[in-house]
């Protein structure tokens, strides 16, 4: 069974400020968020996971995204986060531009598809430059949190409008 991404991101699973320069430490930094906010204990056998899954291929997709993503054998629950940074991470990236926006998950082993209509879903939202645009502009967790659970209302064509956009008068 599917669930929307709404269902997986939590409020405090998105961080608006990642700190780390390089592909290995941002990631690291965010399975440590992970766990941290999840309360999981094997954030080692996590890390090792997405870091293996990235040897085999970049998870920089371009545009400024990487959706690093593993299965895992001995986990209970879907694990998903987004991040940005501010600075740009050296993802290896399929356009060779720098990555500000990363979205990771990792699934249970046996939920094969529930793991490929969750990237699917992440791949095609982030297609949508103007979303990517608008999440790269997040200064909170809570207008990230905001944006990303607006998308699911089924109107990634169109963005939230802020109180001052909608009432921007036209000079």
């Amino acid at each position: 069974m599917f669930m929307n991404l709404s269902s997986l991101i939590g409020k405090n699973l998105v961080a608006v400020n990642l700190k780390s320069r390089a592909k290995e430490a941002v990631i690291s930094e965010i399975v440590e968020y992970i766990c941290s906010q999840k309360k999981i204990k094997n954030k080692n056998e996590i890390l090792q996971t997405i870091l293996e899954r990235e040897k085999k291929e970049t998870t920089g997709i371009g545009d400024g995204v990487a959706i690093p993503h593993a299965r895992l054998e001995h986990l209970k629950e879907v694990l998903f986060c987004v991040g940005i940074s501010k600075a740009g991470i050296d993802f290896s990236s399929l356009d060779g531009k720098p990555v500000h926006l990363i979205v990771l998950f990792v699934t249970p082993l046996t939920e094969s598809e529930t793991h490929l209509k969750i990237l699917s879903k992440v791949a095609s939202l982030l297609g949508n430059k103007a979303l990517v645009k608008k999440l790269l502009t997040a200064q909170t967790e809570d207008e990230l949190y905001h944006i990303l659970s607006f998308e699911e209302v089924g109107k990634e064509d169109s963005l939230p409008l802020s109180k001052e956009e909608i009432y921007r008068r036209k000079k």
